[in-house]
């Protein structure tokens, strides 16, 4: 692909690093078992206090995070194209959650990049959520990539 000119304009640039309002979600013990329950993934150490004790305790599973809520990104104003497309999610975990933790959510805009496509122009864009615990101390980072033709 080459580079496609003119779709990125300075007020889609300047919404870079800017991040939504922090939300905060408090982790139910009974979320993470519905959760692991809804997913249908039997391990005992998401439900039992027994089986998880030697992981420290319960935690949420792997995709846990997922029901996590964060306050909406920035909104993107393109002035082509009207299908948006979801082309990646890439997930970085730090620590597991647990119940009685209280997971702040905020998603920036990290990144926008022009290409051409065979139907015509594309732009890239890439939001960045930080989950961190009521320590300040960083849970997961989920990079999720989109694009716009």
């Amino acid at each position: 692909m080459t580079e496609a000119k003119g779709q990125i304009t300075l007020d889609l640039k300047r919404l870079i690093g800017q991040a939504s309002e922090p939300v905060v979600n408090e982790v139910e013990k009974g979320a993470i078992r519905k959760f692991a329950e809804a997913i249908g993934d039997p391990n005992p150490i998401w439900v039992d206090d027994a089986a998880a004790a030697q992981f420290g305790g319960i935690m949420g599973t792997p995709t846990f995070f997922t029901t996590i809520r964060a306050g909406p990104p920035p909104h993107l104003e393109f002035k082509f194209g009207r299908v948006d497309v979801a082309t990646g999610r890439e997930v970085e975990y730090f620590k597991p959650i647990r119940p009685g933790d209280k997971i702040t959510a905020k998603t920036s805009l990290v990144a926008l990049e022009e290409k051409q496509g065979r139907q015509g122009p594309m732009v890239f864009y890439t939001y960045e959520t930080e989950l961190t615990d009521e320590r300040g101390e960083r849970v997961a980072l989920v990079r999720r990539t989109m694009a716009r033709r």
